[in-house]
């Protein structure tokens, strides 16, 4: 396939930048000019299409190829939203590298200049800097400007082109399919929003936190810039408080500053109300719930102003997690979409009429995958007949027989089996029932000695999940010793410091090393710390990722022969989001049904199950089963 890379550059001034709006809010907003598109052919001498010329001369190529661009959730955007061109293939090269080099890059930043610098090549300059305010007309006007400009957008596209040549060995091919679907959510976007749904749900938000805040001040007004008393409300919340080391002290301290990132990210907590007090405690007068719905708004009304209908594109960053799980971008984080806590948000999400939304979860996966690794086959049995798990679990532990096990009882054991296999404390398992309990509404009285019981309770019913994290612990010190080469974590294998995938991707511990009697690696500027059970939630979190994600390529695939376009437009986490035609909804919940629960190669063993959910917007959907074979 023609491989063609571009760079789009494009007007800005003072007010009206990525400084200030998401890419959709920019492309589309009344001022947008493009500038120029500068474009390289396979490996032919760039060269520079001005203002709207890159149109006629993508339409006029008459052979598949792939538009490849540093930044994909931008160039690739203003190709479809301007000019309505779809390129068989996208590929993003910022993307590539957070997959391969991002944990490497000492300061954690993708920007072709920094990406430039660590590869060894030839550097981006910061020319751009002399173009705020600069219209094409200004730079006719400017024969030196217009020299310039020519030479730094010549200079971007063969800086990007480089970077895939010096990459792409390090890729695996499978992976770009996958990254080619991550761009296309936001490209060419299905969904519609609900403007009248959002407005409501930021109302309601902004009235819960002036309560809460107005209720803390008045008990304590105080509390919120008293360490010891800002940690007991996450604390209560069921949240562990972030600490570093003090430079001063050189003991640990709470991290409650705007510099420390553990803190910043709970500002995208799943529960409200710690959104609230790290705002609140940060001095930032909205909590990500309001700027989410407020910037979903904002895309709403942009894309009805532009494209005649209020759409939803969805902005995921390919590998953006360690585990090559995918995170949010554009300042949304639609990964974090829990059924139960953004139910408002996702009634938000509609099918356009005449439409189908099409949800697929691989259930209970990563409990699946850890019974699997460890070699626990009684629990593996337990899953592949189908029984409840979690109730079977709550039997053992509050003594009971399983016809008897209450619902409180087995949403004790639910939260036990979905979060003791990757080694959690008593402490964090008090918090997390009691945290959970309280947002489902739950009336139920645990201790903490109670969970101190259950927690040995798991570990000595699951012996086979307890010594696996003892042999993965011996792994990382025979990583750090120089003999782990060729050891298997299940159906991956350690080279050097990384664990390779059967995708081909890889799982990397960079200066992995042994300090104070812990192990510790390096992840661009983070010190992380590793033990064998979260080594095995690494590992366990990247399988789930490739499954969900090969079972939504077949999907597309098994589908498309049949004329349906099943392209996966929303993915979070272990669940494939599809949106077609009424009338082919129930063939793809058939074939997406019948793909998630496959076994590929490199788990033919491992004991699937998966559900389905149809409806008009996500939060709103109804369990579909297929139909009974007599």
């Amino acid at each position: 396939m023609l491989r063609i890379f571009g760079d789009f550059e494009t007007y800005y001034d003072k007010t009206y930048s990525l400084k200030f709006l998401s890419p959709v809010e920019y492309i589309l907003n009344a001022r947008w000019e493009t500038l120029c598109c500068a474009i390289a052919v396979e490996h032919e001498a760039p060269f520079l299409l001005p203002k709207d010329e890159v149109a006629p001369y993508l339409r006029s190529i008459k052979q598949p190829y792939a538009f490849i661009s540093h930044n994909a959730l931008f160039d690739a955007c203003i190709l479809a939203y301007h000019y309505h061109i779809h390129p068989a293939v996208l590929f993003c090269t910022l993307s590539m590298a957070r997959a391969t080099i991002w944990h490497s890059i000492p300061n954690g930043r993708l920007s072709l200049k920094n990406v430039l610098k660590f590869l060894g090549l030839p550097e981006k300059t910061d020319f751009i800097l002399q173009m705020q305010g600069k219209h094409w007309k200004d730079l006719e006007a400017d024969p030196g400007l217009m020299m310039g400009f020519t030479g730094y957008a010549l200079n971007d596209v063969e800086g990007c082109r480089e970077i895939f040549f010096k990459l792409r060995k390090d890729f695996p091919a499978q992976e770009a399919y996958v990254m080619d679907r991550v761009i296309r959510m936001a490209t060419q976007p299905v969904f519609n929003v609900d403007m009248v749904v959002l407005d409501d749900y930021r109302r309601d938000v902004r009235e819960r936190k002036k309560y809460l805040l107005s209720r803390v001040t008045l008990t304590d007004p105080g509390a919120l810039m008293s360490n010891f008393k800002f940690a007991e409300m996450l604390i209560v919340r069921g949240v562990d408080p972030p600490t570093k080391i003090s430079p001063a002290t050189g003991k640990p301290t709470f991290a409650f500053a705007k510099t420390d990132l553990a803190f910043t990210d709970l500002l995208e907590h799943p529960d409200i109300e710690v959104q609230a007090l790290v705002a609140a405690r940060l001095g930032i007068k909205s909590t990500i719930e309001e700027t989410r719905s407020t910037r979903l708004i904002n895309i709403g009304l942009c894309t009805n102003s532009f494209l005649k209908q209020p759409l939803l594109p969805v902005p995921l960053k390919y590998g953006g997690a360690h585990t090559h799980r995918y995170s949010g971008d554009w300042l949304l984080n639609l990964q974090n979409l829990s059924a139960r806590k953004s139910k408002e948000i996702r009634k938000a999400i509609l099918a356009p009429p005449g439409y189908t939304i099409v949800a697929v979860d691989a259930a209970q996966i990563e409990a699946r995958i850890v019974a699997w690794i460890a070699g626990q086959e009684d629990l593996l049995e337990t899953f592949r007949l189908g029984e409840d798990t979690y109730k079977a679990f709550a039997s053992i532990i509050y003594s009971t027989p399983i016809t008897h096990v209450s619902k409180k009882q087995r949403f004790v054991g639910k939260t036990c089996i979905l979060g003791l296999g990757f080694g959690m404390s008593a402490m964090k398992l008090y918090r997390t029932i009691t945290n959970d309990a309280r947002e489902q509404k739950i009336d139920i009285e645990i201790t903490l000695e109670d969970c101190q019981t259950w927690v040995q309770t798991y570990r000595s019913t699951y012996v086979a999940i307890w010594r696996c994290w003892q042999d993965l612990g011996n792994l990382i010190h025979a990583i750090v010793s120089g003999y782990g080469d060729g050891w298997g974590v299940g159906p991956c294998h350690v080279e050097g410091t990384t664990i390779i995938l059967p995708s081909g991707l890889r799982l990397f511990y960079d200066n992995l090393r042994l300090e104070d009697n812990d192990y510790w690696y390096q992840q661009a500027q983070f010190k992380r710390k590793l033990y064998g059970a979260k080594l095995l939630e690494n590992v366990v979190q990247a399988l789930d990722r490739q499954h969900v994600v090969e079972a939504g390529l077949r999907t597309e695939a098994r589908a498309r022969e049949l004329g349906i376009d099943a392209r996966v437009l929303l993915n979070v986490h272990d669940e494939n989001v599809h949106c077609v035609p009424d009338e082919q909804a129930l063939p793809l919940a058939s074939i997406a049904l019948e793909e998630m629960r496959r076994n590929e190669a490199w788990c033919p063993t491992l004991p699937l199950a998966a559900e389905v959910k149809m409806g008009r917007n996500y939060g709103e959907m109804q369990e579909w089963k297929p139909p009974e074979v007599e």
